[in-house]
């Protein structure tokens, strides 16, 4: 999503693509959602310690970790028009067992809410990154599935 902000702030709109796939996006790496004890406590892989080293090492400095090119989920208005105008379509593929679900969740509302072309795909109880999985994780495979066809079709 950064790299998007990026190509489009800079006037490089030529270079996106037509579909940004994105899977259990990082949305906000100061994770600063009231929800993040609620979702660390479901998700089995991620955990906030962790995240809090790894999101202000991905930010490069404390100051940048509410910054959009870092953290989407804190996107101007502008922005979110900017990247409406680009006409690229959004897929977003989240489990609800992930750390980064609730910042997720708020930004799928705030693409709705400007009326942003997104196909969003919700499972409940897998976690980050599910689509990754092999065999023991059944939504999986219908995922994959999912992810290869919106790639054919864009």
């Amino acid at each position: 999503m950064g790299l998007v902000l990026s190509l489009i702030k800079n006037k490089r709109e030529s270079l996106l693509p037509s579909l940004l796939l994105l899977n259990a996006p990082w949305m906000d790496v100061s994770l600063s959602s009231s929800e993040m004890d609620k979702y660390d406590k479901m998700d089995p892989w991620l955990a906030i310690p962790f995240c809090r080293i790894t999101g202000a090492n991905w930010a490069g400095s404390s100051s940048a970790l509410k910054d959009p090119l870092a953290s989407p989920a804190f996107l101007t208005t502008s922005d979110l028009s900017a990247i409406k105008a680009s006409k690229m379509r959004i897929a977003i593929f989240q489990g609800e067992a992930d750390l980064t679900c609730p910042d997720t969740l708020v930004f799928v509302s705030k693409l709705r809410e400007q009326k942003i072309p997104l196909d969003f795909f919700f499972k409940r109880g897998v976690p980050h990154v599910y689509p990754l999985f092999p065999k023991t994780i059944p939504e999986a495979e219908e995922a994959r599935s999912l992810m290869a066809s919106l790639i054919l079709n864009a």
